[in-house]
């Protein structure tokens, strides 16, 4: 009897990583992403780009690499949420990285995670990692770590993370019992449903952080025309899900002073100028002592000028 004849094929290992990349209509800059991916140190992992109906030249760009780490699937159009899920699902990695299809890794970002990820012990469910924004106003470091002043990054972090989103995806390398624990994205949700997602993660896991840059979040000129007052009506969703039904006082009053200035920057830069002054003046409610709400002031008064 020969042996080999009877063998079962010898199954390809499960990877470490599972890499999901939602990809919509993302030809300019796609190449660029994949290539941080697949220019990672560590090599233990799968790329999983869901083609979120793209219209554009996505599929022939992702047509140029044949590295067999990458799987694509394909989708009708139904938002970045929707893409993740999918491919998290489809995922055979024990660990989730988010990357979009604009932004940028550092080569290291997988190897610090597989070290987090060895020290963290079982009940860690969520890493992430500082990081810097680049593109059509240059470089600099990121403006959430900014306001989360105060806040812990890491460990039980679930009162913190309920004032402040302090976590970006392109950062998270999360577990995937843990992220289909918490059901994963909220479809329903436009635009915070990544807050909301590690919220939920948050109450039942720790999260670890790492104070290193390890990516690059890609800032587009379209980024200032974002609808505003669609996306206060989300955040105010996610505040109300969590920080205004868990949260006590002090939180309350420091969640809601960081959301309401948020808004007025955001409405101060479209110029519009009640929205912008009603939200700040609440902001001034929440926290009425603090130095920065005079600066924050000036600096909406100059740009609706």
């Amino acid at each position: 009897m020969l042996w080999g004849f009877y063998a079962e094929k010898k199954r390809e290992p499960m990877p470490l990583f599972s890499i999901i990349m939602p990809c919509y209509n993302a030809e300019t800059y796609l190449a660029e992403a994949v290539g941080s991916a697949l220019g990672q140190s560590e090599p233990d992992f799968e790329l999983i780009v869901v083609d979120d109906g793209s219209t554009d030249r996505s599929l022939e760009v992702l047509a140029q690499f044949h590295d067999p780490r990458i799987q694509i699937l394909q989708q009708k159009n139904q938002g970045a949420a929707a893409a993740r899920n999918q491919g998290i699902q489809k995922a055979q990695g024990e660990w989730i990285a988010f990357l979009d299809a604009d932004d940028l890794w550092l080569p290291d970002k997988l190897q610090t995670a597989r070290a987090a990820i060895a020290l963290g012990g079982s009940r860690l469910g969520l890493w992430h990692h500082n990081y810097r924004e680049f593109g059509a106003f240059g470089e600099r470091a990121a403006n959430p770590l900014k306001l989360a002043q105060g806040l812990r990054l890491e460990g039980e972090v679930y009162a913190d993370l309920i004032i402040h989103n302090f976590i970006a995806t392109l950062t998270v390398v999360a577990r995937k019992a843990a992220l289909e624990q918490a059901e994963g994205f909220d479809q329903g949700l436009r635009g915070p449903e990544d807050w909301d997602l590690w919220i939920k993660i948050s109450q039942a896991w720790e999260v670890g952080y790492c104070p290193k840059p390890l990516a690059k979040y890609r800032q587009l000129v379209t980024g200032l025309s974002k609808n505003y007052k669609l996306y206060e009506k989300e955040i105010y969703k996610v505040l109300q899900r969590h920080l205004l039904s868990s949260g006590n006082k002090k939180a309350i009053a420091q969640g809601l002073w960081i959301h309401h200035r948020h808004m007025a920057h955001g409405f101060a830069r479209q110029k519009e100028r009640a929205l912008s002054l009603s939200h700040w003046l609440k902001a001034l409610r929440a926290r009425p002592r603090a130095a920065s709400n005079w600066s924050s002031l000036l600096w909406i008064l100059l740009k609706l000028l």
